[in-house]
């Protein structure tokens, strides 16, 4: 039976290297999706980074920028993420291309591997890495390439820290991969994201050992190991990123108020575009709230449907809902009414998340 299921695996999942690139067929046309931040900041500074490092020096600082700026510290693009080091020897206009397709296939085949690990059959794994991978995330998010490249590391997160949980017997190999999962993402810049990302790790974690009966010692042991690790590898990034943002105007309560801070709320008149992705129109035809790319999160009609109809089935045999159900449940909520920012039901109970830094609420 383990053959027979790694091999059902193997021949569905082989699907996503088929489905994914096909999405992306323009950039074998030689078109790529230069626009917005992607434009005007990210390949500059690219351009900027991949001069320094074929040069032999450390592109630390660029005097072209306004009288001088610490590039390497900015959270538009990072330095030292080890792909980005490696593909630098490339022209940009191949490496570029290559890393679109490279994270969209590791987001893809991360997810897979993450639902058939939560109990999901091959076929709904398939349609939920896809529905992830080429969902509303990550297409308007092009224009943000290191929030599109963080992303793609979070299912390979949840799937080490949940093997890590529940297989004592290989810890230090999950406890590993599970470092270089957490770590790298803050190599890639954009910081708030990563940060996120291992916040929300971190809980999932910490809900997979509870419901393993791990112990709070051992929790807490391997908790404090994975972020020390993480942060320590991620520390080349960290470091001048956080000397920047102390220069901040969202440092500084007297130009960053939470009417600004919540400039990017989810408003909830856009939800008829989680099944329809133009509802609103697109580029110059759009007439939704702008800017478009922060409240165009969307999943499609097919997963809707197929939604529905697993619902109408759980109605039907109403079974109980189970620990990893509730959790699932519980962080689709909280994710949405995090997202709403000014409509938030938080602020009643004065948390405001989305003050300080972390400053797009839809991005929840």
């Amino acid at each position: 039976m383990p053959g027979n299921n790694w091999k059902l695996n193997k021949s569905i999942s082989a699907w996503l290297f088929i489905f994914i690139p096909a999405a992306l067929y323009p950039l074998f046309l030689g078109r790529f999706p230069a626009v917005g931040d992607l434009r005007d900041v990210y390949i500059p500074l690219e351009l900027f980074f991949q001069s320094g490092q074929l040069s032999g020096f450390l592109p630390a600082w660029n005097s072209s920028i306004a009288w001088g700026f610490p590039v390497i510290a900015s959270a538009q693009i990072g330095f030292f993420y080890p792909l980005l080091l490696a593909l630098r020897w490339l022209p940009i206009s191949i490496y570029l291309p290559a890393i679109l397709i490279l994270h969209l296939l590791l987001a893809g085949f991360g997810a897979y591997r993450l639902f058939r690990v939560s109990g999901i059959s091959a076929p709904g794994a398939l349609i939920g890495a896809l529905v992830f991978s080429l969902g509303g995330f990550f297409t308007l998010h092009l224009t943000h390439l290191n929030i599109f490249m963080a992303a793609a590391y979070l299912p390979w997160q949840l799937l080490f820290l949940n093997k890590l949980a529940v297989s004592p017997s290989r810890r230090p190999l999950y406890l590993a991969l599970a470092i270089l999962s957490l770590g790298l993402p803050l190599l890639v810049g954009q910081i708030q994201i990563p940060l996120l990302m291992m916040l929300f790790s971190i809980i999932y974690f910490i809900f997979q050992c509870q419901s393993r009966r791990l112990g709070f010692t051992s929790t807490f042991r391997l908790t404090a190991i994975l972020l020390i690790t993480a942060i320590l590898l991620g520390a080349a990034q960290l470091l001048p990123t956080y000397e920047l943002a102390s220069l901040s105007s969202r440092a500084n309560p007297d130009t960053f108020d939470v009417q600004r801070a919540n400039q990017y709320s989810y408003p909830l008149y856009h939800l008829p575009a989680t099944l329809f992705p133009f509802f609103y129109g697109n580029d110059h035809t759009y007439w939704g709230k702008r800017l478009q790319i922060e409240y165009g999160f969307y999943f499609g009609t097919i997963p809707f449907l197929l939604l529905l109809a697993s619902a109408w089935l759980w109605f039907r045999a109403r079974p109980p809902l189970s620990r990893p159900h509730k959790f699932w449940l519980a962080v689709l909520v909280t994710s949405f009414l995090l997202a709403l920012g000014n409509l938030s039901p938080f602020r009643l109970i004065g948390l405001e998340p989305s003050l300080w830094y972390f400053s797009a609420p839809a991005r929840w």
